[in-house]
């Protein structure tokens, strides 16, 4: 997130020079220091893990910057960047009452809720509409919806908060209470495990995903090492039979690697870290190219059925 809002900072100052310098308000005014600057909300800061307190200590630098007097004697209008804070949209705005110009704007504005924070600083403070203030309207021609994301109990016997609408979890590592209807069952110590946004809620970017997935993964081999089955399930084996016995083939791991090497090297002929193969078709052409080598005499020539 940090590394977004330095490259926010770094857009063009107006529309007629490249020089940079986007200017970037906060508001309410000193929205900053009702919120995060409070003596207790210091120490909640201190507390932070250190991505989270840099991106915080970088946006509390541009609010005071915003709050200064803009450069002069810059050609054209002054691009801005508004973030409002304790705002909440409830309704767009029409301009016309019976528009149906597909090929014209009809948005004049968007009503806003004011909202104001409940409760002593902590992770459970509450914002909560000010019924008693009238709405704000800000004046525009575009609405972009950004909906945001939201779990959903994919099993009515999944354990589920739906308040957080995140799975239920019984730890940090992401151990997932069982369901009544396998409570007691011979099952060989089955466990359910989540990891992300499933278990977080939508926070963070790609890399606190991976890093959750990955304790998750090491939590999953700790318990898989830790008990012992009691199972007669044959596992991975009987699957393999059933699908062998249909015509099909299973992907190794090895024949994985082949293909997640192919787009890799795809990638680094167009400049990227990689480019994805989309046909099916040539996924396993790729994946099985040792075996259709050995079949047509070296010849690369793919023949596995569809």
């Amino acid at each position: 997130m940090l590394r977004e809002f330095r490259e926010l900072c770094r857009m063009p100052m107006t529309k007629l020079t490249k020089k940079e310098g986007l200017h970037i308000e906060f508001t309410p005014f000193n929205v900053f220091d009702e919120t995060l600057l409070t003596e207790y909300n210091h120490a909640l800061l201190d507390e932070l893990p250190r991505g989270k307190r840099r991106l915080i200590d970088f946006i509390l630098e541009k609010s005071k910057l915003s709050s200064t007097s803009i450069e002069s004697g810059i050609d054209g209008d002054l691009l801005k960047c508004e973030f409002r804070f304790l705002r909440s949209p409830v309704r767009i705005v029409p301009r016309f009452s019976d528009h149906n110009d597909p090929g014209v704007s009809n948005v004049s504005g968007i009503d806003l809720q004011v909202n104001r924070l409940v409760g002593p600083a902590s992770e459970k403070q509450k914002c909560v509409a000010c019924t008693d203030v009238p709405l704000e309207l800000l004046e525009c021609g575009l609405v972009v919806r950004s909906i945001g994301q939201r779990s959903v109990q994919i099993d009515p016997d999944l354990p589920f908060n739906e308040e957080k609408g995140v799975i239920a979890c019984s730890d940090k590592f992401g151990r997932v209470p069982l369901p009544s209807c396998l409570q007691g069952v011979d099952d060989g110590g089955a466990q359910l495990y989540a990891s992300g946004w499933a278990k977080l809620g939508a926070v963070g970017v790609i890399l606190n995903t991976l890093s959750d997935a990955r304790v998750t993964a090491e939590v999953i081999l700790s318990d898989l090492t830790n008990k012992k089955s009691s199972s007669d399930h044959v596992g991975f084996v009987g699957i393999r039979n059933v699908v062998e016995s249909r015509g099909g083939r299973p992907l190794s791991f090895e024949e994985w690697e082949r293909v997640d090497a192919k787009e890799k090297a795809n990638g680094k002929d167009l400049g990227k870290p990689r480019e994805k193969i989309t046909s099916l078709k040539e996924i396993l052409q790729v994946a099985f190219a040792e075996v259709a080598r050995e079949r047509n005499g070296n010849k690369a020539v793919y023949n596995w059925p569809l």
